[in-house]
């Protein structure tokens, strides 16, 4: 860009040159190292891996080793952290008769622990599916426990569920890196139902299936960088020709 300025009668009195190119330069190169490195920056994200295991329904109380599932091997890179999701489900049958000499409200109240444990005691996850079903007004005892007539009830199945979701980190990693399977880990299911009674004079029956699911996600970083997808290539590529035509521009 050149500059004049003249005085009244028309002299010459001051002229300047500027390199307008130049002063546009520098806030564009920025703009192209900083997309490339984006581009590039994004190529080092973690990974994941996910893994399930299921057991049930099946009577309790039942053990489930995680035999089937497999150590992070340390290989593919840095073990960042591990999300645990567990889901719990029972299905228990619930029958009472109250053997007492007054009346008696019976409530049902069916329920279940099932934990994800290493070495059989430490627990990592918890659920505690419960659900209380409609009391029954009984009678004082009628003669017969039968779970029938004016004292007694079967109350049938009542279900319920719930789920969880923890993050492990630090230390508790450790037993999770190998090459091996996590035979050392397992899933245990315990039925807990209860008949809940005002006088605390019944039979009751009481059985439990229960059902878990384990998701198990392995966030880590990979040893190597992942290639570069062909899109973010083909930014880098178009951020260099930028800077090669500025140059040319000098």
């Amino acid at each position: 860009m050149h500059i004049a300025q003249y005085n009244r009668a028309g002299k010459l009195i001051c002229h300047k040159s500027t390199n307008s190119s130049h002063s546009q330069e520098t806030p564009m190169k920025k703009h192209l190292i900083a997309l490339a490195l984006a581009v590039t920056a994004g190529a080092a994200q973690a990974d994941v891996i996910t893994q399930n295991d299921s057991y049930g329904y099946n009577t309790t109380n039942w053990t489930h080793t995680l035999g089937t599932l497999n150590q992070f091997d340390s290989l593919l890179g840095t073990l960042n952290f591990i999300t645990v999701t567990l889901y719990g489900a029972i299905n228990q049958n619930l029958s009472a008769e109250n053997t007492g000499a007054t009346s008696d409200n019976l409530t049902p109240v069916a329920g279940g622990t099932i934990r994800f444990r290493q070495g059989g005691s430490t627990v990592l996850a918890q659920v505690l599916p419960t659900t209380t079903g409609t009391a029954f007004a009984a009678t004082a005892y009628d003669g017969t426990s039968d779970f029938g007539g004016t004292s007694g009830i079967n109350f049938g199945v009542l279900s319920a569920n719930d789920s969880t979701t923890v993050t492990l980190s630090g230390a508790a990693l450790t037993a999770f890196i190998g090459t091996g399977t996590l035979s050392g880990f397992d899933v245990r299911a315990i039925g807990n139902g209860a008949i809940n009674s005002d006088n605390g004079n019944l039979d009751s029956s009481i059985s439990t299936e229960a059902l878990a699911r384990l998701t198990l996600t392995y966030d880590y970083t990979p040893t190597t960088n992942k290639v570069p997808e062909p899109a973010s290539m083909a930014l880098v590529g178009l951020g260099m020709m930028g800077m090669m035509a500025l140059r040319r521009r000098r």
